[in-house]
């Protein structure tokens, strides 16, 4: 169903169209097409939805120093500028929220509405199941069951797209198939395919494996990031009728229970800084249980960590009187600066220690002085030794991050992009997170092949609740991307050549589109100049998008179509067939398309074998040419 958007979204996405030299590499064919939907007055629910959430994740490519120049008439446009635009955003200061407001606005009438509609639907299943089958209790279903496998439909949808069959055209439909899936389950004890949600069928019904919390359902929960949690998933129930008092949550979901980086959350609010500058309160009484529920959770989550590797925080929260191991040994090297922050961080809990902060971080402001002067801009780290096989990595870009200090806050950037990591009332607070984003990116984003990081930034647009964390991650895998295209750029410059990536997929397949003249599988033909004469008309049409099976998905993106002027014969290779040498007539038409990560793995599963036309046409009786009945 259209919605339709206020006249400055229209006129902002105009504006983008107009000046297509400023946009990204990265622009997709259907981020154009939607912005011409936009120019055109009108939207699609989901993508309401998505200008939300996009927004959101994408504040800080108005904050770089290159996009407040332009706004200043220096210099050009950014891309983050241009796609801001596309997606019929403001980029002045004074009006840059409105439109973000407008899809929030939005976003939530229309999912009140869905939610009616949603919630009086699977009343209906509930009712019509339980008359027909509820007679026993392992067979009963109740509203709750119902919504939390639709909710779980919704986000498969949204993060999970190859496992959704081909034809189903929204997350609705996709979470109603699975509902009626699931009550196959109930009343026959077998699923129509692989078996889900165990864990929420009935407690008696031979397929639940999640029986000790089946009385969930009826028991009292918390709702956070919209899923229903029991008592059992947080550290701290001083009162297990009060929802409302527990806190600490160590489950990331209700399948997946406790995860490293949930876990993690839960330390950072007992610590001083707090998780988001939120610091838990629990009675001093209540600390000691909280903290062993904690570290078992941790405990849970690093099998493989010893006892020396327990995080601080559970030993030093209270300002108890345990003492503290000596961490000289996991400082790197002689960097003074690694030693004069742990210390500070250390010093933060213990009060004593509170008159040797100030003149502590005067110091550390001194080294930080020292290393600006001392950085090469232009550094290139060249390593050695690689953690990973990646041969990708062998050149990249170092991007700096560092707290400055804005408008009497301390704000943490990339001095590359530019990007805001976010803003902070304490230079402290700043460095903490500035720690926190490099650790990360240490961990994960620097190790990670491109195609990784690519299916992480996919999934991440894929979701329609963003969180401050969901930010900063986008933010660090594009500064990282960035980064690395750069290093590839300067390479190219330097040598004039490039080394060869064996590691990444490209993802790219080609092959005959239709072979003309030749009866096909549903008993037609074409002949070769109407076939050429509806390819031009296609790429006339400026819409490169692949669809999953004729549905609405889009699945990749043609990048090449080349006409053979004269007969072939070369060797295909066939997903799960092998090669095999195929002879095609002059002028059959070969594309080149690059997959989506979710369609490629079909495409190599061989799900996907082959290209098929779609469109409108006259169909009349002829004879096939003879060079066909050879």
């Amino acid at each position: 169903m259209a919605v339709d958007v206020p006249e400055y979204i229209s006129a902002n996405a105009r504006r983008a169209l107009d000046d297509m030299s400023s946009k990204g590499d990265g622009v997709t064919p259907k981020t154009l097409r939607e912005a011409r939907q936009l120019a055109n007055g009108t939207a699609s629910e989901d993508k309401v939805t998505r200008m939300a959430a996009w927004f959101a994740r994408h504040k800080s490519d108005l904050q770089s120093p290159r996009a407040a120049a332009y706004l200043n008439g220096d210099g050009k446009m950014t891309a983050g500028q241009w796609a801001w635009l596309a997606w019929g955003g403001d980029i002045t200061t004074a009006n840059r929220m409105r439109a973000m407001e407008w899809a929030e606005r939005t976003r939530d009438r229309l999912a009140k509405e869905l939610s009616a509609s949603v919630t009086a639907g699977l009343k209906r299943k509930v009712e019509e199941h339980n008359d027909k089958h509820g007679g026993a209790a392992s067979k009963r279903v109740n509203l709750r069951m119902l919504g939390a496998v639709f909710e779980r439909g919704v986000g498969a949808y949204n993060t999970n797209p190859g496992s959704v069959r081909p034809g189903v055209a929204s997350s609705d439909q996709w979470a109603y198939a699975r509902v009626n899936a699931f009550l196959t389950a109930v009343r026959t004890g077998k699923f129509p395919g692989g078996a889900f949600d165990t864990d929420l069928l009935p407690e008696d019904h031979p397929l639940s494996t999640r029986k000790e919390l089946a009385d969930s359902l009826t028991k009292e929960t918390k709702r956070e990031d919209g899923e229903d949690f029991p008592e059992e998933a947080f550290a701290y129930v001083p009162d297990a009728d009060k929802p409302s008092t527990w806190k600490l949550r160590l489950w990331d979901s209700i399948e997946e229970k406790e995860t490293a980086a949930q876990v993690g959350r839960a330390l950072a609010a007992l610590g001083r800084g707090g998780f988001r500058g939120n610091r838990v309160k629990i009675p001093r009484a209540d600390l000691p249980k909280v903290k062993g529920k904690v570290l078992a959770a941790w405990r849970k989550t690093h099998p493989d960590a010893t006892s020396d590797e327990e995080p601080t925080v559970l030993k030093a929260y209270g300002y108890d009187e345990e003492e503290y191991k000596d961490y000289s040994d996991d400082a790197s090297g002689a960097d003074a600066m690694t030693h004069l922050l742990m210390a500070y961080r250390l010093m933060l809990d213990h009060p004593e220690c509170a008159p040797l902060l100030e003149p502590l971080m005067a110091l550390i402001h001194m080294k930080e002085q020292i290393m600006l002067e001392n950085i090469d801009e232009t550094h290139i780290v060249l390593p050695a030794e690689m953690e990973t096989d990646d041969e990708s990595m062998l050149y990249r870009r170092t991007t700096r991050k560092v707290v400055v200090q804005e408008d009497g806050q301390f704000c943490v950037r990339s001095e590359e992009s530019g990007r805001n990591f976010g803003c902070y009332r304490t230079v402290e607070l700043a460095e903490a997170r500035l720690e926190q984003i490099e650790s990360f990116a240490k961990r994960r984003i620097i190790k990670a092949s491109n195609e990784e990081l690519t299916a992480w930034h996919d999934r991440l647009h894929a979701s329609v609740s963003v969180t401050d964390g969901m930010v900063a991650c986008h933010d660090v895998i594009e500064d990282e991307l960035e980064a690395r295209q750069k290093s590839v750029d300067l390479v190219k410059s330097m040598s004039g050549s490039l080394p060869v990536s064996k590691a990444e997929e490209n993802r790219f397949t080609l092959g005959p589109v239709y072979v003309p003249g030749f009866e096909d599988a549903h008993g037609e033909f074409t002949d070769e100049d109407t076939l050429q004469k509806a390819l031009w008309g296609w790429m006339k049409a400026d819409d490169r998008t692949i669809y999953l099976q004729h549905s609405e998905k889009a699945a990749g993106e043609m990048v090449e179509m080349l006409t053979w002027p004269m007969p072939i014969e070369t060797e295909l290779e066939v997903p799960n067939e092998g090669v095999t040498k195929y002879a095609f007539p002059a002028n059959t038409p070969f594309m080149g398309v690059i997959w989506e990560p979710w369609a490629w793995e079909m495409v190599k599963a061989g799900e996907l074998r082959g290209y098929s036309i779609g469109g409108t046409s006259q169909r009349m009786e002829a004879d096939l040419p003879s060079a066909a009945l050879v």
